[in-house]
């Protein structure tokens, strides 16, 4: 009982300066109370209340902001994946995409690596599909995770045999049947409907 009125008596503190704003408070204080925002934001976050949180990162990258990706680097890169993931748990694809590519552009690329991930289930959640592909694809080869850029025949051969092996187990009614029956298993409608 002690904690949650210590947490509340924090967010109730941040609250207040909030309400004053960055453009009251100068220097070394503005780091310590974008701080205290990101503190805010791990506490409602944890209490699933990702809009509060939201608003908490928002706050945090106000008081430090954009010339303090030289010298803050690792505050700001937290409020921006918490303001991206926040944003992506209330549903706001726009403002998640916004924060990750902040973070990629301002970051190292071993530094965005959830922004990244964050940029990728934006855009699925968004239906832009083959740019998840594609962009997906550039992140495992920056990675380096060898996948090729066109399969090749050996792969294509390799894949074709496996289809033949196992569409030979069914006869043409089977396969034709297939799209009707309701009981065939998944993994070989899938394989079939290659």
């Amino acid at each position: 009982e002690n904690d949650v009125m210590l947490a509340s008596l924090s967010l109730t503190a941040v609250d207040l300066i909030n309400n004053a704003g960055p453009q009251y408070i100068g220097g070394d204080r503005q780091i310590r109370f974008a701080g205290w925002n990101l503190r805010g934001a791990k506490l409602s976050r944890d209490k699933s209340n990702f809009r509060a949180a939201f608003h908490y990162c928002k706050k945090g990258i106000a008081f430090l902001g954009k010339e303090h990706w030289l010298g803050n680097l690792s505050q700001l890169r937290k409020l921006h994946e918490g303001a991206a993931f926040a944003s992506y748990a209330i549903g706001n694809t726009a403002d998640t995409l916004q924060f990750s590519e902040t973070i990629i552009q301002n970051v190292v690329f071993e530094q965005s690596i959830f922004a990244q991930f964050m940029v990728l289930r934006s855009l699925e959640s968004a239906g832009e599909h083959e740019q998840t592909i594609a962009r997906g694809l550039a992140l495992l080869r920056a990675l380096n995770f060898n996948i090729p850029s066109l399969p090749t025949p050996r792969i294509i051969m390799e894949t074709m045999i496996q289809t033949r092996n196992t569409a030979s187990h069914y006869s043409i009614e089977q396969i034709i049947n297939v799209q009707k029956s309701t009981v065939v298993d998944s993994m070989k409608r899938n394989i079939l409907n290659l």
